[in-house]
């Protein structure tokens, strides 16, 4: 299960859709469930996955996901905090900086994996 969403359009409505493995039928959507991983820079770049773009917490970001057909689960892997050892204030200061690497335009859209294999744009 994910969270409640609002789209612009259908075109937004239909790459998370698309995202999730969900099926419309009778006015209920049924998905995957998400699980949201947090590694550090290094864990996630060795992912040897396809990047696709999300919404989190106001901000587009880059994640790389897996979906697992027999648990019917999305496992999203983001950079966002990740276990280090040392102050909280100064591990979260310098976390914060080093995620801005992973930080998208606002202008980003959202799904954008779904939407090439939807549309076969970029």
């Amino acid at each position: 299960m994910t969270s409640y969403r609002a789209f612009k359009n259908k075109t937004d409505f239909e790459a998370w859709v698309h995202t999730f493995v969900g099926v419309v039928e009778d006015n209920v959507i049924w998905t995957y469930r998400e699980v949201n991983h947090h590694p550090s820079p290094t864990e996630y770049d060795a992912l040897n996955i396809p990047e696709d773009t999300m919404l989190f917490n106001g901000a587009y970001r880059l994640c790389k996901r897996i979906v697992d057909n027999k648990n019917r689960t999305v496992h999203t892997y983001f950079v966002w905090y990740w276990e280090e050892e040392g102050d909280y204030a100064e591990v979260a200061m310098r976390q914060n900086e080093i995620r801005k690497k992973y930080e998208l335009p606002h202008d980003t859209l959202e799904f954008r994996l779904a939407r090439r294999e939807i549309y076969g744009s970029k």
